[in-house]
């Protein structure tokens, strides 16, 4: 035997022990490795007093004007019109406002983003373990845990994903089993998504709806119990109905900006929008890569990506081969055909035998296969139709791009129960590995770029503004680093730790009846806070303070756009400038 056969096989032999040494080991292994996972993903927001979420400041100066309100601390009531309420968007409002009374809100925030984070592989595991699939697929989606969704600060959209899919494994509980405790936690679940998001709840309803029919089809117990998870349904229908009914009914206030300026109700324009704005088809391909991971500029996250999709396939593939070798051994099309059993029957009792072995490895098995097929159908389904943009009864923009993550989610239930096999846990390392990088590359983002280059200096200038004043945000918003700029309401920081008026603020028209904290008076400013179209003379004089964000190449020229007599430069900190407006004549 030649030296290179010694070592194949000594190498063979090593990959062998180390296999079943992780086979005995296989649930302590898997637990380790998902605790060490969820805590490394966890760390990136642990390291970080600012987080790099563009609507989340937007968010905070929301539940700061609500903690600051009554407190004799800049006048909210002066500035904002506030009245808290339950319905869809809430569930952030609410959990914010809560811990924003023990610690600070921004603190608060970073607490319920890590509750995003962590729910998502959770409710992965939840699934796959419901519907019985390998454990180790949840290590293909961490880095979903910090999807597109998340990167544009939509926290109430980011654990609606997770909601989701809590509430289709429960549903399928509730469903096959007949268990009450069951229906109670899926009408829990389903009441957090309404609460969560106004929009997954409408994707979700129909898709528990689904699961139990399917489910209560193919159950093996049935009874009195069973009434109970269709009636899971009826507490989120009675919360929630009267808000849907007035944004999709006419005369509401938000839709009457669009569908009565059209002559048609808001229903109605809602069903034209699915029609006229879809995308092309292209379109919807290249959303599944930019919406699932997609927050930096360059390849790193594609790499990422495509060792997840590689693996996914593979898995697949093997799980498709396999049911097809069992589907031709069942029709003796493989394996001996004479001999044993299958020989000493005869030919009445072979055929009568035939179809149930064709049907034996296609047994849907109390819905465990042909729930998961029907439910990402429906999916990928609403994916397509759905477009980018709806403007009837309301703005909402990120339509279908918010499906992208259940999308891929779901797909892992498509691969069958047994595969990667006995020895997932080396399947599975190269998505360990992969899964791995990308936490240690957020957290060294988060906490030295983010923290300890762009938002440096931050909290010293916010501190040297009094409360209750007007500021003013503007930004230099040429940006290298992220795929999109990340700052266009971080001048909402100063309401949400000092208490007083910020722009730019989260105020879109139309949306006073459903917003929980709103402007009584929109001074006009430059889109966005964007420097480069600030003027001083138009909108200078209603703003008492100048928030300005330079970029870290030093090449920002905020001088130019102020006139030297009207404005007090306060002085620089990291890449924050602070400037207050002198109370001069023609200022």
């Amino acid at each position: 035997m030649s030296a290179l056969s010694q070592k194949l096989l000594s190498v063979r032999g090593l990959l062998e022990a180390v296999g079943e040494a992780l086979r005995r080991r296989d649930r302590e292994t898997y637990w380790l490795a998902f605790c060490g996972m969820l805590v490394l993903y966890l760390l990136p927001l642990a390291l970080s007093r600012f987080l790099p979420f563009s609507d989340l400041p937007g968010h905070l100066g929301v539940v700061g004007a609500l903690v600051h309100r009554g407190r004799g601390e800049g006048a909210i009531d002066s500035f904002f019109w506030v009245r808290p309420r339950f319905g869809p968007n809430s569930l952030e409002f609410y959990f914010t406002w809560a811990l924003g009374r023990i610690f600070d809100v921004v603190t608060a925030a970073k607490l319920f983003a890590m509750v995003c984070v962590a729910a998502l592989p959770v409710s992965v595991a939840f699934l796959l373990h419901v519907f019985r699939r390998n454990r180790w697929l949840v290590f293909l989606v961490f880095p979903l845990s910090y999807p597109r969704i998340m990167w544009y600060g939509f926290m109430g959209s980011a654990l609606g994903v997770s909601l989701m899919l809590a509430s289709v494994a429960a549903a399928h509980l509730a469903a096959s089993r007949a268990s009450l405790a069951h229906s109670a936690l899926l009408a829990a679940l389903l009441v957090l998504v309404g609460m969560s998001h106004p929009f997954f709840l409408a994707a979700t309803l129909p898709l528990v709806a689904v699961v139990l029919i399917l489910g209560l089809a193919t159950a093996r117990r049935r009874g009195w119990a069973s009434l109970a998870a269709p009636a899971a349904l009826i507490p989120t229908v009675v919360a929630f109905w009267g808000w849907f009914s007035a944004v999709f009914f006419p005369g509401h206030p938000a839709g009457s900006g669009h569908g009565a300026a059209s002559g048609r109700p808001a229903l109605a324009g809602f069903l034209a929008d699915l029609l006229e704005r879809r995308p092309p088809w292209s379109v919807y391909l290249r959303w599944l890569k930019e919406w699932s991971i997609g927050a930096y500029r360059g390849p790193m996250e594609g790499r990422v990506l495509w060792c997840m999709v590689l693996l996914f396939a593979g898995c697949l593939a093997v799980g498709l081969v396999h049911l097809s070798l069992r589907l031709l051994v069942s029709v003796g099309l493989l394996g001996r055909g004479s001999g044993g059993e299958q020989g000493a029957a005869g030919p009445v009792e072979s055929a009568t035998r035939a179809p149930r072995r064709v049907l034996a490895p296609l047994r849907w098995s109390g819905g465990e296969s042909v729930v998961p097929v029907a439910v990402f159908l429906c999916v990928a389904l609403a994916y397509v139709l759905l477009p980018g943009v709806l403007r009837r009864p309301v703005y909402w923009w990120a339509v279908s791009q918010r499906l992208v993550t259940p999308l891929l989610i779901l797909a892992l239930l498509l691969i069958p129960g047994r595969v990667p096999g006995r020895f997932a846990a080396l399947v599975m390392l190269p998505a360990i590995m992969a899964s791995a990088y990308y936490g240690a590359y957020l957290s060294r983002d988060f906490r030295y770029h983010w923290n300890g280059v762009e938002m440096r200096g931050l909290e010293p200038s916010l501190v040297r503004i009094p409360r209750g004043k007007r500021v003013l945000g503007l930004y230099d918003d040429r940006e290298r680093h992220y795929a999109h700029f990340q700052l266009h309401f971080g001048a909402s920081y100063y309401v949400a730790l000092r208490g007083g008026f910020a722009v730019p603020f989260p105020a879109a028209p139309g949306y006073r009846k459903l917003a929980w904290v709103y402007p009584r008076r929109m001074p006009p400013s430059p889109p966005w806070g964007k420097l480069r179209m600030f003027s001083y003379r138009r909108h200078g004089r209603h703003f008492d303070y100048f928030l300005v964000k330079r970029h870290s190449d030093g090449r920002t020229r905020w001088r130019r756009r102020f006139p030297q007599a009207c404005v007090e430069h306060l002085g620089d900190r990291g890449l924050w400038t602070l400037l207050r407006r002198r109370r001069r004549p023609g200022c």
